[in-house]
């Protein structure tokens, strides 16, 4: 089984323009934007056998997750499960000495990731047919990795590509998410060509009044508190989004504009396993998809892993959100024992500020657990989700699509289990915000 290498490739890939849509056959020149990452290298050329036919060549570098990627203006939809197989063809020229036949396709999009093994064998051209699981969403960027996680494929293993198809292409509106019409604004909602108004907050976030000693605070970005240092707020992880630091009433804040995803890199990791919570405050009038990652990218023999806690929809208004997030989010799949990077990925302009970890009462973070603690089965689901908690009571549940339009809502329900239907829903991702007597909690469903 191929481990999940989806946390290191994200950051490190470095994307430039935009293609048009499926099938990629490099007869458009839209096609050919294609970036390559990690010291591999792309170019466009005429198939050695037929001259009128134009491909793709990847050469690859003494890296384990060296490939290309291409970021596409319409969505591609892998949620039908009979229509979500992606078929090419590559020449694996066999030029080099460590090339392993391994390699992997994979998709990124603002429901998240998803990716599968492919091989080849000797040289030639070979047609490739990778067919994708069930409950699956939709993606805008396609990355191929070929010999991927072989350090030592070598830089003069070379690869011919070529007719990328399949899925299904959805047509692009003013309310996708993407800037892919003739929107003026951020592409989060409303007619073209102004999507929407982008405002900027008028008062900054409320400094925090937690004392730094008692709660042991770790400050990676704030005013009020002594923060770690070497932190690179803007690294150059391909991001198309604008990244600055702005004043908002004398003080200091980060700003994400036209964000498709952004990162920080620590100067080194940190442990905040002593920790309870992660503390951030945002201001996203103008966005409908908010995530948040810790991040372990410095492991060698183990792939990095990450975790994203969702902050929107449940902080889609007009002002500032403090959000509080139990560690507990993260630790199942993170090692907090060392945390080197975050990432934020969404849509729409946002400002950042902050972003501490501390240290809670034990009372606390009894509360806080039992608030974590939610099932939510099937999921998938073809017709119903069944909600249940244990140790608080469900108050209300809103279930929102993915560009924040509320679908179902269900009020004064005072019960630890209850069902939502999924009758009627289009196949997808939708973003659960339930309201119990401890708080509230934002969970990812899936409809088939």
């Amino acid at each position: 089984m191929i481990k999940k290498i989806t946390p290191v490739i994200f950051l490190l890939v470095t994307y430039v323009g935009f293609s048009q849509v499926f099938p990629i056959d490099f007869t458009d020149t839209a096609d050919e934007n294609f970036s390559a990452f990690n010291g591999a290298v792309v170019t466009y050329e005429s198939d050695p056998g037929d001259a009128s036919n134009k491909i793709m060549k990847i050469v690859g570098a003494n890296n384990a997750w060296d490939g290309a990627a291409l970021d596409l203006i319409q969505f591609i939809d892998l949620s039908d499960d009979a229509n979500n197989t992606i078929t090419f063809r590559i020449n694996p020229l066999g030029t080099g000495t460590g090339s392993s036949g391994n390699h992997l396709l994979k998709f990124e999009g603002p429901n998240g990731n998803t990716e599968l093994p492919f091989t080849t064998t000797g040289t030639g051209w070979q047609n490739i047919s990778v067919d994708f699981g069930s409950g699956l969403s939709q993606y805008t960027r396609l990355v191929i990795f070929p010999d991927a996680g072989d350090a030592n494929a070598g830089n003069d293993d070379a690869y011919l590509i070529d007719d990328f198809s399949g899925g299904v292409v959805i047509a692009a509106t003013c309310t996708d998410g993407l800037k892919n019409g003739d929107e003026e604004g951020v592409d989060c909602g409303g007619s073209c060509p102004n999507a929407c108004t982008i405002e900027e907050p008028a008062e900054a976030a409320t400094a925090p009044s937690r004392d730094e000693t008692t709660f042991e605070i770790l400050s990676i970005y704030s005013d009020t508190y002594s923060n770690v240092s070497g932190t690179n707020f803007n690294p150059n992880w391909g991001q198309s989004t604008t990244y600055s630091e702005v004043m908002v009433n004398a003080n200091n804040t980060i700003k994400l504009a036209g964000l498709n995803y952004q990162g920080h890199a620590l100067a080194s990791p940190v442990d905040v396993s002593g920790k309870t919570h992660l503390h951030i405050d945002f201001w996203a009038k103008s966005s409908t998809d908010l995530g948040i990652f810790l991040i372990n990218s410095s492991a060698v023999v183990n792939p990095a892993v990450e975790k994203e806690y969702l902050l929107i929809p449940s902080g889609s208004v007009e002002t500032w959100n403090s959000v509080d997030i139990p560690l507990t989010e993260f630790s199942d799949i993170v090692d907090l024992t060392q945390i080197d990077q975050f990432k934020y990925d969404g849509n729409g302009n946002i400002w950042i500020d902050n972003i501490y970890f501390y240290k809670e009462s034990a009372t606390a973070s009894v509360e806080e657990n039992k608030l974590s603690s939610f099932s939510v089965f099937p999921n998938p689901s073809a017709n119903n989700w069944n909600v249940k908690t244990s140790g608080s009571t469900i108050t209300s549940i809103k279930l929102y699509s993915i560009l924040g339009k509320e679908v179902r809502s269900y009020k004064n329900l005072n019960t630890q289990e209850t069902l939502v239907n999924s009758q009627g829903l289009n196949s997808g991702i939708y973003i659960a915000k339930i309201s119990t007597t401890e708080g509230d909690k934002t969970i990812r469903f899936i409809k088939k």
